[in-house]
C-alpha cells in the first residue's frame, strides 16, 4: 500500500509539472501586448527575445501567479523573489519594484518602470521610456535607430544617465536640483538661447534638442544628469 501511495504522489507531481507548462503557454501566448510586473522585495529582470510567448528564464512557478485580461495585458506578481522574464521584443512593459532593482534590455515596446528603493537600468531599447527611482540611479540606453517619442526620467536621490541616438530631437523640461547637467547635445533654451555641449550646475529650463519632435521631462533631485550621443 505504501508503495502504491508513493507511485501516486510521483504521478501527481509529474501531472502538476505538465500542467504548469500548459498554464505558462496559455497565459502568455502571442496575443499578449503588454506585460505588467508587480515586484516586491526582489529584483526584476526582463529581456526581449525573438520568441512569441512570455516565459520565466529561471523558475517557471513565478509565471503561475499571473492573470491576463481581454486587452492582452498579462500581469505577473513576483512577490519577494527575484524574477527573470523573457518577453517578445515588441512587448510593452509596466514594471514596479518597491524594494529592488529593475533591469530591462533588448525591448522595442514602450517601457514604464518604477523602483522605490533600487536602480533602474534599461539598455538597448527602441521606444519611449518612463523610468523613476526614488532612491537609486536611472540609466537608459537606446539603440541607434530607436524612435523616442516620449522620454520621462526621474531620480530623487541618484544620478540619471541617458544614451540617445545622434539624431535625437525633443522639447524637454529639465531640472537638476543639486548636481551637474552634462550633455553631448547642443541645447537650446527658451530664455538663454543655445549653448554648446558641456556641463552646467543646478540646471532648470525647458530646452529643445535637434528638431524638437519628441517630448518629455527629466528631473534629478540629488545627483547629476548626463545625456550622451550614441
Amino acid at each position: 500500500m505504501r508503495q502504491s501511495k508513493t507511485m501516486m504522489l510521483v504521478f501527481a507531481s509529474v501531472l502538476l509539472a505538465f500542467s504548469v507548462g500548459n498554464v505558462i503557454t496559455a497565459a502568455a501566448d502571442h496575443t499578449t501586448k503588454t506585460v505588467r510586473i508587480v515586484g516586491g522585495d526582489g529584483n526584476v529582470t526582463v529581456r526581449g527575445y525573438d520568441g512569441d510567448i512570455v516565459k520565466s528564464a529561471d523558475d517557471a512557478k513565478l509565471v503561475l501567479m499571473s492573470t491576463k485580461d481581454s486587452d492582452g495585458v498579462l500581469t505577473i506578481k513576483a512577490g519577494d523573489d527575484n524574477i527573470d522574464i523573457l518577453v517578445p521584443k515588441q512587448t510593452d512593459l509596466e514594471i514596479t519594484a518597491p524594494d529592488g532593482d529593475i533591469e530591462v534590455s533588448n525591448v522595442t515596446g514602450v517601457i514604464t518602470a518604477r523602483s522605490e528603493d533600487g536602480n533602474v537600468i534599461i539598455s538597448d531599447v527602441g521606444s519611449s521610456v518612463n523610468a523613476v527611482s526614488e532612491d537609486g540611479s536611472v540609466m537608459v540606453s537606446f539603440t541607434d535607430n530607436a524612435t523616442v517619442d516620449s522620454l520621462n526620467l526621474m531620480s530623487e536621490d541618484g544620478d540619471v544617465e541617458v544614451s540617445l541616438p545622434a539624431d535625437y530631437g525633443a522639447k524637454l523640461s529639465i531640472r537638476v536640483s543639486d548636481g551637474k547637467f552634462n550633455s553631448d547635445f547642443e541645447i537650446r533654451t527658451l530664455n538663454e538661447g543655445a549653448f554648446p555641449s558641456g556641463s552646467k550646475d543646478n540646471f532648470k529650463a525647458t530646452v529643445a534638442i535637434g528638431d524638437g519632435s519628441g517630448s518629455g521631462t527629466i528631473v534629478v533631485g540629488d545627483g547629476s544628469l548626463t545625456m550622451k550621443k550614441r
